[in-house]
């Protein structure tokens, strides 16, 4: 009867829940069952002494009702057990043995760790990262699964100096990847699920069986009134325990039958369930301080139009870790068919995605432009205008303005010369004075 349990135990549907231990099966389970073969029979025996000693039953009246009670018949229904266990153990043999050599289990990444020095703000490179290298990455422009949201930290300190810090976890939307173990594991698997529906169709008919022998067994109570008292016939405490016997028996044949029938049912569902997943796993890590400075174009003589820009300059240290993980999850029935957790098997490198990776970021940074400029056609006219009227008042001069200018130089060195010569007749009255003093 344990052995019976044991197996319907095995039987049961699996867990989908992500799970964070691994139950330890095979050991324990053959202890008990070795315990309980030892000790079940002599504690019953011990039971039965006492129970002897207690009425005054001897052993002969004991042996003598046992040996009118129906046979059990326990060495066909360990035969059965045996049987069963045998195929269900055979089938899932093949079928793991194929999965088995079907795993890859590495644990690869592509790793990435540089240091940029470039004039750019350190928040756009976030905004870049996020709304156009990640996005353009998008498997049939489904939105990736963000498991860690980017979200930057600036740290602003005095004089436009600064620190900045952030991180993401991203995974491209994962898409179908075929297994293909080959024509023996699904015929494998086929032959599993056709056995376990079978036997529980022949254990429905044994259900039935049980219901009419139940039924037979109330009739004949029934005739009995209820009450089995000494002075009921023998033949009819042996009909009795023949009914019921047969009753007993079409509940464990049954019992057996939907154990065997649920573990092969359930083995089958457990590879036919599997679907594998593959997709990228990228995650981004970025450090790195930031000064800002002015920075004027325009400021010529002659020029009058001028753009002042305050220009960020930012040390990156960038740390990105790319890798193309397999993943595998158990589908089911209903709404949450495919809402179960994925676990991942493997992880491969991805040197050609780091690379895309690093080129578009490294493009970004290359392309910014730190000088604001006029891109309006409005603008650009006024500009002109302006332009125009400058070259206006710095003509160049006439004839008669060369003149002009020529003789206003003139009068200017003349007068020149007169206070020079003004301050030497002062300085010279002046030595003579002291002189006669």
């Amino acid at each position: 009867l344990y052995i019976m349990h044991v197996w319907k135990a095995a039987g049961k549907a699996i867990s989908r829940g992500a799970e964070q231990t691994i139950d330890s099966m095979g050991s324990g389970d053959l202890v008990k069952i070795i315990a309980f073969a030892l000790l079940l029979p002599v504690v019953v025996g011990l039971v039965v002494s006492w129970w002897m000693a207690a009425t005054d039953v001897t052993a002969a009246t004991v042996e003598q009702y046992y040996a009118a009670l129906p046979d059990f018949h326990a060495g066909w229904y360990l035969f059965g057990i045996f049987v069963g266990a045998l195929v269900c153990t055979a089938v899932t043999v093949v079928l793991l043995k194929r999965r088995l050599a079907h795993a890859n289990p590495v644990s690869e990444v592509s790793e990435l760790r540089e240091n940029w020095q470039e004039s750019v703000h350190p928040k756009e490179i976030f905004i870049n990262l996020d709304n156009l290298v990640m996005a353009n990455r998008r498997y049939r422009e489904v939105p990736n699964r963000v498991y860690r949201e980017l979200d930057p930290n600036l740290q602003e300190h005095v004089d436009g100096k600064g620190a900045f810090s952030g991180e993401m976890i991203q995974e491209i939307q994962p898409q179908v990847k075929p297994m293909g173990l080959g024509g023996l594991f699904d015929k494998s698997r086929l032959v599993s699920l056709l056995l376990g529906n079978s036997l529980f169709i022949i254990g429905v008919v044994f259900t039935f069986f049980l219901a009419y022998a139940t039924v037979d067994v109330v009739k004949l109570l029934d005739s009995m009134n209820y009450r089995l008292t000494e002075e009921t016939p023998y033949s009819d405490l042996m009909t009795l325990a023949g009914v019921v016997m047969t009753a007993v028996h079409f509940y464990l044949i049954g019992y057996v039958l939907r154990a065997f029938a649920g573990l092969a049912a359930n083995i089958a569902h457990l590879f036919y369930a599997e679907i594998q997943f593959e997709s990228m796993l990228i995650y981004f890590k970025c450090e790195g301080t930031f000064t800002e400075s002015k920075i004027s174009t325009g400021t010529g003589i002659h020029d009058s139009t001028r753009s002042e820009n305050t220009l960020v300059r930012s040390s990156i240290t960038p740390w990105v870790i790319v890798s193309r993980i397999v993943s595998t999850t158990f589908a089911a029935t209903g709404m949450k068919n495919l809402e179960h957790p994925r676990h991942i098997l493997e992880m491969h490198k991805s040197d050609d995605e780091m690379a895309s990776i690093r080129k578009d970021v490294i493009d970004f940074l290359k392309d910014r432009e730190s000088i604001a400029s006029i891109t309006s056609n409005r603008d650009l006219g006024n500009a002109s205008q302006i332009h125009q009227l400058n070259e206006q008042t710095r003509a160049i001069p006439t004839d008669q303005d060369r003149l002009q200018q020529s003789q206003s130089k003139t009068s200017d060195e003349e007068a020149a010369g007169y206070l020079r010569q003004q301050e030497e007749l002062g300085s010279d009255n002046d030595s003579d004075t002291d002189k006669n003093r």
